[in-house]
């Protein structure tokens, strides 16, 4: 890289909702504890764990113990036995030695945890976080949630392209034999939208005959985003339950779901920081020629893609939208599928895009009755979160410069 073309910049990432991103790890009902006088969980050092069982000679007990809970959460009806907090404290271990062996905490009311007096036993999917414990954002998810903005402005200002993708997709949806091929080939067209969208370098081999990979040729390579770090010490995560909004209201007219997803979060207001560099040459490919060009994208996909679920769920959820209208981007998981697709870039049409992903949706999940339901928007649900005070619309953050 020319060094006169690369632009560095700090950012500061302001979570205006609850973020999670994953990393693959899901806790089971007896992995953490929770304290529901203090409404906490904790998420265990697993060697201080290991070695602490061993010291007070508890591993067989602690066989039992386990033993015994799967066979209670078999059982129909609330759960009668304990969580792990109150087996620990059953055996007279003194908190401070508890709270030892804790790598982090998380917030948890006890509504949350516990919605059906099943003792806090519920299954958490984690955030990601350092050995020590300390929640991060990976860059990688930040530059995903980029590449999907800039396919957005790239799609939106050449016609040609958006035109020729729209028709490989209702070819796709023409000649699927059946479910699994419709699924694979719109990977596959996806994939080829972004190496044509994304693939501007030119980029030759040493040799004549020598073929250069689509990822060499990406002007992605230009786009270098490292991990975002908390700006405060201790920034204590949060547990919380995905939440769906529906436009179908259930026999006793509610239109909200709590589901039995539990995510570990980064609470709204958490703060953190992180690096972006840019290799001009390379960014220009795109259009872009500046990191506000890149931040600018990253508004416009957010703000449109709030803007068809507001159409729809604006009413009833002001709130959750007028605080939307604050954030710059979409990240990590429980976004909803408007935010992770770009059906609706293509489509000619709000319209056309509602009726393509009816199709998709309904020959991918049968028992959800897209084609009967979603007569409005679909998928027709709002994917939201509640923590002790309001409820959200997951992943909406706000990036600016330090």
């Amino acid at each position: 890289m020319n060094m006169n073309k690369l632009e560095y910049k700090t950012y500061e990432l302001t979570c205006v909702s609850p973020v999670h991103i994953g990393n693959g790890e899901k806790l089971r009902a007896f992995e953490y504890l929770y304290d529901r006088s203090r409404q906490e969980a904790y998420f265990l050092d697993e060697s201080k764990w290991i070695r602490f069982l061993a010291r007070h000679d508890l591993m067989d007990s602690f066989a039992g113990y386990l033993e015994r809970t799967a066979k209670a959460l078999k059982q129909k009806g609330p759960f009668s036995g304990q969580n792990v907090w109150e087996w620990l404290r059953g055996k007279d271990i003194p908190e401070d030695e508890i709270h030892s062996l804790v790598a982090r905490t998380a917030q948890a009311a006890t509504n949350t945890v516990d919605p059906e007096g099943r003792g806090t036993l519920n299954d958490i999917v984690c955030q990601s976080a350092l050995p020590d414990g300390c929640p991060y954002i990976p860059g990688s998810s930040i530059k995903g949630a980029l590449r999907t903005a800039l396919l957005h402005r790239i799609i939106r200002k050449d016609e040609k392209l958006r035109a020729k993708y729209w028709r490989n997709l209702e070819s796709v949806k023409r000649d699927a034999r059946n479910p699994r091929d419709f699924v694979r080939n719109m990977g596959r067209t996806s994939k080829d939208l972004e190496v044509e969208g994304l693939s501007r370098l030119d980029i030759r081999g040493e040799r004549p005959s020598q073929r250069v990979t689509n990822e060499a040729k990406s002007a992605l390579r230009g786009l270098l985003i490292g991990d975002a770090a908390p700006v405060d010490n201790g920034l204590q995560t949060v547990i919380l339950q995905k939440i769906d909004a529906t436009t179908k209201a259930d026999k006793t007219g509610n239109t909200e779901k709590g589901l039995p997803l539990f995510r570990e979060c980064l609470p709204a207001g958490a703060k953190l920081r992180f690096q972006v560099t840019i290799d001009k040459s390379m960014m220009r490919t795109l259009g872009i020629d500046s990191m506000d060009a890149i931040w600018e994208c990253a508004r416009e996909f957010t703000q449109d893609s709030m803007r068809a679920q507001k159409e729809i769920f604006g009413a009833e959820y002001a709130g959750e939208f007028a605080e939307a209208a604050n954030a710059g981007l979409l990240l990590g998981g429980g976004v909803g599928f408007h935010a992770k697709s770009l059906i609706a870039s293509l489509a000619p049409s709000p319209e056309a895009a509602r009726a393509f992903i009816v199709d998709f949706l309904d020959q991918t999940f049968r028992n959800h009755k897209h084609a009967t339901l979603d007569n409005r928007i679909s998928p027709r649900t709002l994917k939201l979160t509640r923590d002790r005070n309001n409820s959200h619309i997951m992943g909406l953050c706000e990036v600016s410069s330090c």
